[in-house]
């Protein structure tokens, strides 16, 4: 089953950037977001590793046991699709968004974008 078809990615777009080396192989592949569950420091909300999200920063504020492991499954870029990514302007899609969010929501997450040391520092102006 292809999850990301809802979203305007089909079997044959994804068969495309595996065989380009875009994408894993696998489609259904598992990845540890466990770092990126945060703690509550005196500086706010951090964790030892945020995940990029659309050329963001972001941590999963845990409304559930933060010790528990986190994985996500799915379709991972490769060191080259990555690289890609970061050339390339990327095109937001809100639903994609939307279910995003929702995901880490079913799983006791909530997703939180990491302010930026010149974010905080006019937010202190």
């Amino acid at each position: 089953m292809n999850a990301l078809e809802k979203f305007g990615v089909s079997f044959v777009d994804l068969s495309v950037l595996n065989e380009h080396g875009l994408i894993f192989s696998s489609y259904k592949i598992g990845d540890d977001y466990t770092t990126s569950i945060a703690a509550q420091t005196p500086q706010g909300w951090q964790a030892s590793q945020p995940f990029f999200y659309q050329g963001q920063e972001w941590v999963l504020i845990p409304e559930r046991d933060p010790d528990q492991k986190f994985t996500v499954t799915g379709v991972l870029l490769s060191k080259a699709g990555r690289e890609i990514a970061n050339a390339i302007e990327l095109e937001t899609v809100p639903e994609y968004d939307q279910a995003l969010k929702s995901y880490f929501t079913t799983h006791g997450l909530r997703m939180e974008l990491v302010q930026s040391k010149s974010d905080a520092e006019s937010d202190e102006l």
